[in-house]
């Protein structure tokens, strides 16, 4: 069941399918050339007009949810892109480490300390000790 698309313009003098949304426009040894509202493809001669149609529909179908993915695929690597920020410099965070004596300034602790948090501390957020390792 092979159906290719060909590009160009729209043919006079086509048959056009009363149930289906496709009309034979002319032939070509081994293939059909068929017309839709997409524009024309040329399909294996033994497909009849409805099947013409399904299998046009079902490709229109496939490249839409194509397109979407595509344009999510692109929103969420345009939102990570504008969410990054910069890396703390080293010397800010060498000069936070000895001003801490590398500690936690809020509950002292000395193991598993970051330089950020999930939540920043000005939007309301604790320290990574009391979120237990719980993303936010």
């Amino acid at each position: 069941m092979a159906i290719r698309r060909v590009a160009g313009a729209r043919t006079a003098g086509s048959t056009r399918s009363g149930a289906a949304g496709v009309a034979m426009v002319g032939r070509d040894g081994d293939r059909v050339l068929w017309w839709s509202d997409g524009g024309c493809d040329w399909a294996d001669p033994e497909l009849a007009a409805a099947d013409v149609e399904l299998l046009l529909w079902n490709r229109r179908r496939r490249r839409d949810a194509q397109l979407e993915r595509r344009r999510t695929t692109r929103l969420r690597a345009d939102a990570v892109e504008s969410a990054r920020r910069e890396r703390i410099p080293d010397e800010v965070r060498s000069l936070a480490w000895e001003s801490d004596a590398g500690r936690c300034v809020r509950c002292g602790a000395g193991e598993d300390l970051q330089f950020d948090h999930v939540i920043a501390d000005a939007k309301g957020g604790n320290c990574n000790r009391a979120k237990d390792g719980a993303l936010a």
